[in-house]
């Protein structure tokens, strides 16, 4: 069975996409928009974005155990020219879910 679902709101933190082609297995994906206005302090007028994606690979154990790969791009934009930043990391990933 080949499935392809989106789950935006969803209640686990997985909000992006994902194809299951067996029960077990499945790539999924999830984009992510942050954005911050800083209004007091040190960083007073500081404003911040950052866009992020990732991508990988889940192997479900049960209903509430996975384990999966990931690699996350993150590109951070700011009007404070020291806190722009990209930055790739990729690594495993252990969810749980009760």
């Amino acid at each position: 069975m080949r499935q392809w679902s989106s789950r935006p709101g969803a209640s686990t933190p997985f909000s992006g996409s994902r194809f299951s082609s067996t029960p077990k297995w499945s790539i999924v994906s999830a984009p992510l928009f942050e954005a911050y206005w800083f209004t007091d302090g040190l960083n007073s007028g500081r404003h911040d974005q950052l866009y992020s994606a990732d991508i990988g690979l889940k192997y479900n154990f049960a209903g509430n155990l996975s384990l999966g790969t990931t690699v996350l791009y993150v590109v951070r934009t700011s009007n404070v020219l020291v806190r722009n930043y990209r930055d790739l990391r990729i690594g495993p990933r252990l969810d749980f879910a009760f």
